[in-house]
């Protein structure tokens, strides 16, 4: 027998410790661990930077399934784990600077919310893996958009 019951466990993973839960966008505050983790990758070799995401996104499959049961819910809003997990895909590859780490916040989030294609079809993945594709494909697509920024701009 556990001493934490696993059903607690998913909770607080899914919901990154409860930023879930809160009741004013919960997706823009259950990004933020996501934020803090891009800043602490930032430093390391790419190829850590990717292999930790990938490994994340891999992990927050299951937990988001699992979390779907526990709350009766398709994709429930306070399932914030997809959101923190895909975020450092968004700054993948660019200058650790508060600027882009700013702009890939706003278009992660604006992507996220408005869900244009390919997020929209993702999305409709079952279980874990709809919740997390479309927020992979939104980081990504906010990736590509801040290193068009950056291509085509005087912004460094």
């Amino acid at each position: 027998m556990s001493l934490v019951p696993r059903h607690s466990f998913i909770r607080l993973l899914s919901t990154c410790g409860g930023i879930g839960f809160l009741p004013f966008a919960p997706g823009t505050f259950g990004t933020l661990p996501g934020v803090l983790l891009a800043w602490i990758l930032s430093p390391l070799p790419w190829f850590i930077q990717l292999s930790t995401c990938l490994a994340l996104l891999a992990l927050a499959v299951p937990i988001a399934s699992a979390a779907e049961k526990i709350f009766q819910r398709h994709d429930p809003p306070c399932v914030v784990i997809d959101e923190a997990a895909a975020f450092p895909l968004a700054v993948f590859l660019l200058p650790p600077t508060w600027q882009t780490f700013l702009a890939a916040f706003i278009l992660f989030r604006l992507i996220d919310i408005f869900k244009p294609w390919p997020c929209s079809h993702l999305q409709r993945l079952p279980s874990g893996y709809g919740i997390v594709a479309d927020d992979t494909a939104a980081a990504l697509l906010a990736c590509l958009f801040v290193h068009l920024l950056r291509l085509f701009s005087q912004w460094q």
